[in-house]
């Protein structure tokens, strides 16, 4: 114990707690004033514990104390201080002088501002001893006085305000004492839960952390996760069952380390639940918490491969988007599940998925939410087409990947279910033995979004809830934290697992990238685009009344494809923005890490894989996006049923495919959807900042439907047939049967448009348009004088080794053909 002290008579040591850093400390006999040994702040008894005496006169004198170091500057006024607390025995209690606060403060403290009304204040010493010695808090420790009684001083104000500008502290009046010794410290914080909070923090932050480290407790298989991982500190009270399943892949896990600890644990707790069922005879489900980061998409694909090896080879993967069946391919392949096909459900028909015609006998079936509620025009819906798949006795994986979708199953008041709810919960009444599995971070944000989770068993038969609005009433009148000690029960019986990445150490900010003259124009153009292509489908939905049942549907997607459309485009014009961020952390040698979403690649690999050709130009998502709502959506006259009874039928099949309306609106569509590329422009000011490619980088990125090696067969194969026939009329009104697939009784002569339309022809780099109805139309006249039907492809060879698909036209008809095809010529320029 350091410090002076004043003698007093012997009594027993007593315990203080420590104005300061809070300490217990152990008060000799006889002392009542003190030095802490830990934060070093001078301290005295409080008044409860002062001895009821001092000591005589003929007493040694007490030990001198340090001479008294400058007093530190004054504190900044705090603005919204809480205010003072209750009265604190170990400090002194004044008034302040501008708010009549009564405040605790420290012995020692010269300087600070008043908490209640953020008023600087000084201690005046003078007035402070003599009220002491008046109050009997403490009795003084200067100098008793020579005679005379002592001379109270008044009341208030004891702390007196200090003068603007004022930055010497008050000198002490002559012949006073301080009755302490003042350690060169700094003032003490008034606000002593801020104090212990940041005091907790400096220390390593060990007490009322919301999260902890994450390490699988019962399983040591695989290696580590790449990246740091907390759960919260409620769940990691809680430690999960024994493991008793083995996996059967984990032989090959080992060989490729493509699962980490983290994943494997998730997987054989899922296969362990997966073996007992609820007391409803369904089998139990599993649900997957874990946040972004962790691997939700991989350990989806290892349960899969897992049941794989146990001979289920039927599984069905539900998501949000079809663009992420690519992700479930990769990670399947990562696991090495590269047997094990993906069956994208809106690719096919709605017909029978084993059917010969389809042929699918086992593999993932992926469906998104809203195909999951789709049906056809004959009634026949995916659903339905699900469990006849799946068969009543279906023991596969039922993965709810991004199960959130489906939480309106028990909506609000006033609300209906949504249809994504009701079929959720009716695939999984009708699978009862299907290994149900949800996945989603944010699965359980509220207690009404766990209607749809009924393989947890956490309501029903066997529980203390008969039904969910039981349960749902249970948890809202217990609030979050009700919610919280169900995630641990969950977690106890091996039901859940809820991990995410540690972003301790993270710093977040938010840019914001102003928008340049270039981008605003475009905006401008786009919302006049998109302004006049509503009057357009409003004017189509009018005139074609036996499509007014679909126009609820059209408008859905309009309204859909806009939002994507400018959100793509609000992406784009962060560009400029990014790079410039990005360029400054390399310069400093930082790592960079761009995260795009909405990249556009589904809107790419469809576009690829609809014109069956090599990409060689960028391809853009908004506008692909467009064309698709167009092209897909726009209200068109309803197509014959069949172009095989008589000559006038096919005539009208003509006109009506060929027909100015098509062909024109596609045409004004085009042309006013048409934007200039100006960002690929060589001026543009971060175009640099582009970096090369390597060729082998480049090709692994794009895929390859089809390669021109394949097709230059039959695309030559047609150019010398249709050349032969070019050069050879036609005298009689029926086409040969070497050259129609009508056969000799063909009634529609030289007017057969079997192979005339080779469909799309690319003209405008990149964009693709079907003008042969155009370009049949400039010829027809030709045609009836020569008696010969042009309907020729070339395959064409430049000097780069470019192959180009083109028309053989006659030089007489060259001049109607460019007349006809004029409006191309305008989207061209």
């Amino acid at each position: 114990m350091a410090g002076g002290s004043s003698p007093s008579p012997a009594t027993a040591p007593v315990q203080v707690r420590c104005a300061g850093c809070r300490g217990v400390l152990a008060v000799g006999p006889g002392m009542t004033e003190f030095i802490c040994p830990k934060c070093g702040m001078a301290q005295r008894l409080p008044p409860q514990l002062m001895p009821k005496s001092t000591s005589s006169p003929s007493s040694s004198p007490p030990p001198k104390s340090p001479a008294k170091p400058s007093l530190p500057p004054p504190t900044p006024p705090r603005k919204g201080a809480p205010p003072a607390q209750g009265v604190d025995p170990t400090k002194i209690q004044l008034p302040c002088a501008h708010c009549q606060a009564l405040l605790n403060v420290p012995h020692g403290l010269a300087r600070f501002s008043c908490p209640q009304c953020g008023v600087d204040l000084a201690v005046d010493h003078a007035k402070l001893q003599n009220f002491l010695a008046s109050s009997n808090s403490v009795p003084p420790s200067g100098p008793a006085p020579a005679s005379g009684p002592t001379t109270q001083a008044p009341p208030a104000p004891f702390l007196p305000i200090l003068p603007p500008g004022v930055a010497q502290p008050l000198q002490l009046v002559a012949g006073t004492t301080i009755p302490m010794v003042l350690p060169a410290v700094e003032p003490e914080e008034i606000n002593e839960v801020a104090i212990d909070v940041e005091r907790e923090e400096d220390e390593g932050g060990t007490v009322g952390e919301t999260f902890t480290d994450y390490r699988p407790p019962k399983l040591s298989l695989g290696l580590p996760h790449p990246d740091p991982v907390v759960e919260t500190s409620s769940l990691s009270a809680v430690q999960p069952p024994e493991p008793t399943y083995t996996l059967s892949i984990m032989d090959e896990l080992d060989e490729t380390k493509a699962l980490s600890c983290l994943q494997i644990e998730t997987i054989v707790y899922a296969c362990q639940r997966h073996l007992h069922h609820l007391p409803t005879a369904d089998r139990a489900g599993f649900f997957i918490g874990d946040g972004a980061g962790v691997g939700k998409g991989r350990t989806i694909a290892g349960l899969i491969w897992e049941n794989w090896q146990q001979g289920r080879h039927k599984a069905v993967w539900v998501s949000v988007g079809s663009d992420l069946k690519y992700d479930a391919r990769r990670d399947l392949d990562d696991v090495g599940a590269k047997c094990v096909q993906v069956h994208p459900l809106n690719k096919l028909p709605y017909s029978k998925l084993d059917s010969k015609a389809i042929g699918i006998k086992n593999g993932v079936i992926f469906v998104t939410y809203s195909s999951l509620i789709a049906s056809s025009e004959r009634g026949r819906s995916r659903l339905q087409q699900l469990v006849q798949w799946c068969g009543h006795e279906f023991d596969g994986l039922l993965v709810f990947d991004e199960c959130h979708k489906a939480k309106n199953l028990i909506p609000d008041a006033g609300s209906q279910p949504t249809r994504t709810g009701k079929a959720v919960l009716e695939i999984q009444e009708k699978l009862p033995e299907a290994r149900v599995v949800y996945c989603s971070a944010t699965g359980a944000s509220e207690p009404r979004n766990l209607g749809y989770m009924v393989r947890l068993g956490l309501w029903g038969e066997g529980t203390s809830f008969h039904n969910f609005p039981q349960f749902l009433g249970a948890l809202e009148k217990g609030g979050v934290g009700a919610l919280e000690l169900v995630a641990m029960d969950m977690k106890a019986r091996g039901m859940y697992v809820c991990r995410t990445l540690s972003y301790k150490g993270a710093d977040f900010d938010t840019v914001e990238a102003p928008l340049e003259e270039r981008m605003m124009n475009m905006y401008r153009k786009a919302a006049e685009f998109w302004a006049e292509l509503r009057l357009e489908l409003l004017s189509a939905s009018e005139f074609f009344a036996e499509e007014k049942g679909n126009s609820n549907q059209i408008w859905r997607l309009y309204w859909a494809s806009h939002q994507r459309f400018f959100r793509h485009m609000c992406m784009s014009a962060k560009v400029p923005a990014v790079v410039k961020i990005a360029k400054q952390a390399l310069a400093e040698n930082k790592c960079v890490v761009i995260g795009l979403q909405s990249t556009g690649e589904a809107r790419t690999e469809e576009a690829v894989t609809k014109y069956g050709v090599e990409m060689e130009d960028f391809v853009s998502g908004p506008r692909e996006l467009l064309l698709k709502l167009i092209e897909e959506n726009y209200p068109l006259p309803p197509k014959p049923d069949s172009f095989q009874q008589g000559e006038e039928k096919v005539t009208e099949i003509q006109r009506k495919r060929h027909s100015e309306l098509d062909v024109s609106f596609k045409g004004r569509v085009r042309k006013v959807a048409k934007m200039v590329d100006v960002s690929d422009d060589d001026t543009d000011d971060y175009s640099p900042s582009l970096r090369e490619m390597p060729s082998t980088e480049l090709k692994s990125k794009y895929r390859k439907v089809s390669s021109i090696d394949k097709v230059s067969k039959g695309w030559q194969e047609e150019y010398d047939a249709s050349s032969k026939q070019s050069f050879s009329s036609c005298t009689t009104s029926a086409c040969k049967s070497l050259e129609c697939m009508h056969g000799s009784k063909c009634k529609i002569g030289s007017y057969c448009t079997v192979g005339r339309r080779l469909q799309e022809v690319n003209l405008l780099g990149g964009l693709i348009l079907p003008v042969w109805g155009t370009i049949e139309k400039a010829l027809a006249k030709q045609v009836r004088q020569v008696h010969k039907r042009i309907r020729v492809v070339r395959l064409v060879t430049t000097n780069d080794n470019q192959r180009i698909v083109g028309l053989l036209i006659p030089n007489s008809a060259v001049e109607s053909v460019l007349t006809g095809l004029q409006w191309v010529q305008d989207i061209d320029d």
